[in-house]
């Protein structure tokens, strides 16, 4: 059971994060590349997020 919740846990939190690196990135005027890798992140974030909430 408390691994349930732990998996739960760190879907949630998934998104916010690899969304806050993505600002961090573009903030810090890193470079085109890096910015698309955050993009791919947060895209997957965002997927995990929405199946997270489904359950």
């Amino acid at each position: 059971m408390l691994s349930t919740i732990a998996t739960g846990l760190v879907i949630n939190a998934y998104g916010p994060i690899s969304d806050n690196a993505g600002g961090i990135a573009e903030m810090a005027g890193m470079s085109h590349r890096i910015r698309e890798r955050t993009d791919a992140l947060d895209a997957a974030g965002n997927t995990t997020a929405a199946i997270g909430k489904v359950n």
